[in-house]
């Protein structure tokens, strides 16, 4: 009783967990180290997540990236005002409302099949969704979400009262809106809810579900309508998979064919258009390419299939050896312990027993339409993203190996109930929290938050010039011991960097191996070209007493996202600020 009370504080703890074993380099594996470079800089698609929510901010809009994934930019948009502009606050927020997630889920787990299935669903679901916690990825959002909706989907309530299925459907489709993927999963368990509605209700049910997940799609396209220029669009992306898959590749294929510069050049809604017109073209002169590729993917998906849910049956990878301190690089190769591939056949083989033996039939309906939705999304979304691809099914997964762990009787009737209705209010209050913060919060802190004069930047050169807000920059030191007045500001070594540039797989290092020490690695937006970039600079650029920052830089290497200081002078801000 006491775990189902005081349970949410333990899993904010456990939540937090991933935070502290990244900021102490111990990352939990190689994706973490590169999305989050170095521990703290955002790199790829994080260091875009991260621009999209500093552009909403200061600009009041979007920008073209973050119309793909509008709830991530705008929630995190708010995280950094409710952080003033740290980033890590704004991560920690994160991982404080994943924790909340885990506790409602793993309640109704517990009401259901009790505390040890709990544990199982909330150690598996922590394990999978680990690595994505240190950084500004859209998983954590979508992992947060989906437990919110499986803890609706999942519970007694949903199956006597129609509304809490209609939540619950909602909340799925926010999360399959913030981090995309498994998009049938949706479709799939609102026929799941309308099959297991009385005979009489069907109808009733049938309407309830479809507004609820036209809803969630309308909730997550009016942050575009009140913040997006119309650059891009929810589809965009669908359209790059699909063409990749017509010509037997991925996403990637349109890099090779026409190159970045040509979205830039066109535009991204124009061009998803355009892409959309060559799939179908593609698919009725070599239909055999996509069929190859999505049969490439499902044998991918379930050759890996075992490795990766074994890797997430241990939470030791947390507790390992920081980085820092080893005379290697740590091995990313994504092994998998015998010990952690033995839990996964014996909770397997348990779960398999439980669905044949002692379940429901609506229960196992449950899990035939999930399995059916994943293996269906899978041929779609795994070329693109692998195993990250399905974030959303994380708690499902959680769940389902946590199945075989229920004793021979659990909670019934109002017992049940009663442990689970605090949780299915969470489950609900969660969701919609986040959204009316995503919605609300940038609207309202746009015109107090801080930016430069237009004055400060008349007469500047994009990319030779910047403008930067150094409280909102993440940043990281180099040098052979801490700086005096910097001691709040993480720093490592010159040989702890190189390895730590190794392990997260940074390739697009030309020239920075060969800097002067010490010297600060950050992530600014620069308010000349409201693009996010990797600077490196000298300690003076953390010790301004302006909060902007002129900047004279020159690019490192080719990629045209890394820059060095070679000057920096404080600019003061406007009036009033």
């Amino acid at each position: 009783m006491a775990l189902a009370r005081w349970g949410w504080v333990g899993a904010i703890v456990v939540a937090l967990l991933p935070l502290w074993s990244h900021w102490t380099m111990r990352p939990p594996d190689a994706l973490s180290a590169h999305a989050a470079l170095l521990g703290h800089i955002p790199w790829k698609d994080t260091r875009l997540h991260l621009e999209g929510a500093l552009h909403l901010l200061s600009e009041g809009n979007f920008g073209l990236y973050s119309e793909r994934r509008p709830l991530t930019a705008a929630w995190l948009a708010a995280r950094l005002v409710a952080g003033g502009g740290d980033g890590t606050w704004a991560l920690t927020i994160q991982a404080v409302f994943f924790g909340l997630a885990l506790f409602a889920l793993g309640r109704v787990v517990g009401a259901r099949l009790g505390p040890w299935s709990a544990l199982m669903t909330c150690g598996v679901t922590l394990g999978l969704t680990a690595g994505f916690l240190p950084t500004f990825a859209t998983e954590p959002l979508g992992v947060t979400l989906a437990a919110c909706a499986l803890a609706l989907l999942f519970s007694r309530a949903a199956m006597t009262r129609q509304l809490v299925l209609a939540a619950g459907v909602y909340v799925l489709g926010l999360a399959l809106g913030a981090r995309p993927g498994p998009q049938l999963v949706l479709p799939a368990f609102v026929l799941w809810g309308i099959a297991v509605a009385r005979h009489g209700a069907r109808l009733r049910a049938a309407v309830l579900l479809v507004v609820a997940a036209i809803a969630a799609v309308l909730s997550t396209g009016a942050l575009n309508v009140l913040y997006g220029k119309g650059e891009s669009s929810l589809s965009a992306n669908a359209a790059y998979t699909l063409y990749g898959l017509s010509g037997g590749s991925n996403y990637r294929q349109f890099l090779r064919d026409y190159g970045e510069a040509t979205m830039r050049a066109q535009g991204d809604r124009e061009v998803s258009r355009w892409l959309y017109e060559k799939t179908f073209e593609n698919l009725r002169e070599r239909p055999g390419d996509f069929v190859r590729a999505l049969a490439s993917n499902l044998r991918k998906f379930l050759g890996k299939l075992p490795s990766n849910l074994a890797g997430a049956m241990t939470l030791a990878p947390l507790f390992q050896r920081p980085v820092i301190e080893s005379e290697t690089p740590p091995d990313s190769s994504g092994s998998t312990s015998p010990a952690g591939l033995a839990a996964l056949i014996l909770a397997t083989g348990a779960g398999v027993f439980f669905l044949a033996r002692r379940c429901d039939p609506r229960q196992r309906l449950f899990w035939l339409a999930y399995a059916l939705a994943v293996l269906g999304s899978v041929p779609i979304v795994y070329g693109d993203a692998s195993f990250r691809g399905l974030a959303v099914t994380y708690p499902f997964f959680g769940v389902a190996l946590g199945l075989g762990l229920c004793p021979r009787r659990s909670m019934t009737g109002s017992a049940g109930a009663s442990v689970e209705r605090p949780a299915l209010g969470l489950a609900v209050a969660l969701p919609l929290f986040i959204v009316i913060a995503a919605i609300a919060v940038p609207e309202i802190a746009h015109s107090h938050w801080p930016q430069p004069a237009a004055s400060m930047l008349a007469g500047l050169t994009a990319r030779e010039d910047m403008v930067v807000d150094v409280r909102t920059a993440p940043a990281v030191v180099v040098s052979h011991s801490p700086r005096k007045g910097l001691a709040s500001v993480p720093w490592l070594s010159p040989a702890d960097y190189q390895r730590l540039l190794a392990f997260g797989g940074f390739v697009d290092n030309a020239g920075i191996e060969h800097l002067p020490l010490p010297f600060v690695v950050t992530s600014v937006y620069d308010f000349v070209t409201k693009q996010q970039y990797v600077l490196i600079g000298p300690l003076d650029l953390l010790r301004q007493s302006q909060r902007f920052v002129r900047l004279r830089v020159r690019p490192l290497g080719t990629g045209g996202k890394i820059y060095q200081a070679e000057s920096c002078e404080p600019v003061a801000p406007p009036s009033g600020q």
